[in-house]
This record gives structure tokens, sequence and C-alpha cells, in this order.
């Protein structure tokens, strides 16, 4: 839908987003366009697959920001691992699959230096997960 990249392309010089649903790139597309950021291309593309295809995967990547479903980014974590971004922002709904996936990035030379956390859905199941005190 063009969460992140929207606001982004605002303060880039280029945004390239990359979303395995058509329909949610065509509305980051109109959305980028209701906003007048005529500086983002969307792509669909299978990012669990084993074999990444499109233009996409030749764009010269300075910055990255992965937001996976729970399964995390198995699927594109080695493309972003040994791309040239300097810094690579990973918005994570699953402390597995997001730890599975920093231990790729960390044996690629990346470091891990900053960590917030949030938990903007309590209600789900990793809430349960996490220790809860009551009187």
């Amino acid at each position: 839908m063009g969460n992140f990249s929207v606001p982004v392309a605002k303060q880039v010089s280029q945004v390239v987003g990359v979303e395995g649903v058509q329909a949610m790139v065509n509305q980051a597309a109109d959305n980028a366009q209701l906003n007048g950021c005529d500086n983002t291309h969307f792509y669909q593309a299978d990012l669990n697959s084993d074999t990444l295809e499109g233009d996409w995967t030749h764009c010269d990547f300075t910055k990255i920001l992965l937001d996976p479903a729970r399964a995390g980014a198995a699927g594109v974590i080695d493309f972003v691992a040994q791309s040239n971004a300097s810094h690579v922002v990973y918005v994570s709904c699953n402390p597995a699959t997001l730890a599975r996936d920093a231990r790729v990035m960390l044996d690629n030379g990346y470091a891990l230096v900053k960590l917030g956390m949030l938990d903007m859905f309590p209600q789900t199941g990793t809430w349960n997960r996490w220790p809860c005190l009551s009187r």
C-alpha cells in the first residue's frame, strides 16, 4: 500500500517497493501518485521464491526497509545481505524469524546497531509468549 514507501519517497531521490500481492502494488502506486511522489517504482514479486527475478533485482540499493509477514524474509534475506545497502531496517512481527534473518545479515558483515520493540497487536499469539503480571 505504500505505508512506508510513500513517506520515505518525500525524503529521498528514489524508492523501489517490492510486494508479493499485485493489488497492494497497485494501491501503493495509486497512493504515491495521490501524494505527488513521482520518484517511486513498485514491483510485484514472489519474495519467497528460490529465484528472485525482475527489473528491481538490478537496482543499486543504498538503504533497505523490510516489512515481511510473520514467516520472515527467508526468500529475500540473502539478496538483501549481499546488496550494497549501507543500512537495513527490518520491521518484524515475529521475534523468531527476525532472529533467523538477522543471523544471515550478521554472517554477511552487517552489525545490529539499534533495536526497538513494540507490541502493536497484543491480542495476537505473539503476546501470549510474553510474561503478564496481574493483581
